[in-house]
């Protein structure tokens, strides 16, 4: 029971840095970052989740 909990816990943080990870990416993009960068934000957060 507790190893699920943590599992699920780990799994929430991982999810949220990669969101964080996504919206910075993302505000970087307007100012000139490459296309590659939003992608890559977006495949880390479909690969987490």
């Amino acid at each position: 029971m507790t190893g699920r909990r943590v599992s699920a816990l780990t799994s929430t943080f991982a999810v949220l840095a990669d969101m964080v990870l996504l919206v910075l990416t993302v505000r970087e993009y307007w100012p000139g970052a490459s296309a590659l960068r939003l992608g890559d934000g977006a495949a880390i957060l479909l690969a987490a989740s």
